[in-house]
């Protein structure tokens, strides 16, 4: 069985052969009645078959061109309509996981949320009360964009309160488990097993945009991010966490931007290349927060706790970490992305190449994917204590403000590669603090 989870994805081909994705005008009056007038004459003479409709805030649609020797005439065909702004190719993007490593004990309250002040520092097992106690209501809803959920994991129980899928499997099973360990990050219970979330008890809704081999497209996603536009207020939901990537994309963006303008805010991974961000979809998406990995090993700033068996050192930036620049400091934020322990799916383990702690379905990853939602827990806490409170707009500026203004007053707090310490060329951000709300 092959082993899904290495750190080379990046060098794979990425497109869908004959497959494109449209970007059309938002101010079309009618989609529907514009597609059906041109598209028969272009399936008869082009062999065009038309995949996937996209009529919510963000409009377009998927077609898949069957003559290869037709395309060159369909696209400029297509081009030259006055409400078409972009074509693409459907392209293949990924979750941003960087490695694996299954280690540790039974219970354990992951370094990454006590670097982050979400917990209090003490390794007391039999403790529970440094860590923040369990979200009782359903006011916030954080969405999950990834493989699923496994809505049954022990460390899960009552947190997942939906899931669609738009790859055709099961949202709340998961046969990945890399949006179950994303979802542990943001929310798995303090109940003194396993292991805890940023903001434990928080509600997640999984919005599956891979199949179980970790594979989705610009379709899939923008079809999920496409639902969050139209539909994610009235499920409660005001933070979307995207921790994939893919090749830049007109249409993820553009559907981002309509989802933004609904009030949600996005909180999305910077990618595992060790490269610019800027050249990677949704990272490169105007009003994301887009977020960085630090490593650290033991919950403490100052970087005296690094393993002897590790390269990276203690509150650095992580060497595969991408970056932004100074066009992206405004929106770019730093969190902990290494060896990070959260959840797993029950029926993952000890499948393609992946294998759990010896103690139960809990896993040690890697990637700016696992930082992403420790940032995600933030922003959760911030609309749920009714400071993020936009109804037409993201709240990353007062997230943005929140970890600066922290940072600098307190100049021991951050890692080498931020601001304060900064890498030539490499803009990662300071680092998130999570203990504000």
């Amino acid at each position: 069985m092959p082993n899904i989870f290495n750190t080379s994805r990046h060098f794979l081909p990425s497109i869908i052969p004959g497959q494109f994705v449209v970007t059309m005008r938002e101010d079309i009056p009618n989609l529907n009645d514009i597609l059906e007038r041109i598209l028969p004459p272009l399936r008869n003479s082009s062999g065009l078959e038309e995949v996937i409709r996209f009529d919510g805030l963000f409009k377009g649609f998927t077609f898949r061109a069957r003559r290869k020797k037709a395309q060159p005439l369909l696209l400029q065909a297509l081009l030259a309509l006055p409400f078409i702004k972009a074509i693409e190719p459907d392209q293949l993007f990924y979750p941003e996981l960087a490695s694996v490593n299954s280690i540790g004990g039974k219970w354990e309250v992951p370094t990454g949320i006590f670097r982050m002040q979400s917990a209090q520092y003490n390794r007391n097992a039999n403790e529970l009360a440094w860590v923040q106690p369990n979200v009782t209501n359903k006011e916030v809803v954080v969405a999950v964009l990834d493989t699923g959920i496994d809505a049954g994991h022990p460390d899960l129980v009552n947190n997942v309160v939906g899931g669609l899928s738009f790859v055709g499997e099961d949202p709340l099973e998961d046969l990945n488990g890399h949006g179950t360990h994303v979802a542990g990050t943001i929310s798995a219970n303090n109940n003194g097993f396993g292991t805890s979330g940023a903001y434990p008890g928080t509600k997640v809704f999984a919005l599956q945009v891979f199949n179980k081999l970790g594979t989705g497209s610009t379709s899939s996603i923008v079809s999920a991010i496409n639902w969050l536009a139209s539909n994610g207020r009235a499920s409660k939901i005001r933070v979307a966490n995207m921790s994939l990537g893919g090749p830049s994309s007109v249409a993820v963006c553009n559907a981002v931007y309509w989802a933004i303008k609904a009030g949600i805010t996005f909180v999305v991974a910077a990618g595992n290349q060790g490269r610019s961000m800027l050249g990677s979809s949704p990272a490169n998406c105007a009003d994301t927060l887009a977020v960085t990995s630090v490593s650290d090993y033991d919950g403490l700033p100052g970087g005296f706790g690094t393993p002897v068996n590790e390269t990276d050192l203690d509150d650095t930036y992580t060497d595969f970490s991408n970056w932004g620049s100074s066009a992206t400091a405004a929106r770019t934020i730093a969190g902990p992305g290494r060896l990070i322990l959260s959840t797993w799916s029950r029926k993952a383990c000890g499948t393609y190449g992946m294998q759990c702690v010896s103690w139960g379905p809990w896993a040690f990853l890697s990637g700016t994917s696992m930082a992403a939602p420790h940032v995600a827990s933030v922003v959760a806490r911030c609309y749920r204590a009714g400071v993020c409170n936009s109804n037409n707009g993201t709240e990353l500026a007062r997230i943005m403000a929140l970890t600066r203004d922290f940072n600098l007053a307190n100049p021991g707090y951050g890692f080498l590669g931020d601001p304060s310490r900064p890498v030539s060329g490499k803009y990662f951000g300071y680092m998130v603090w999570g203990n504000r709300w």
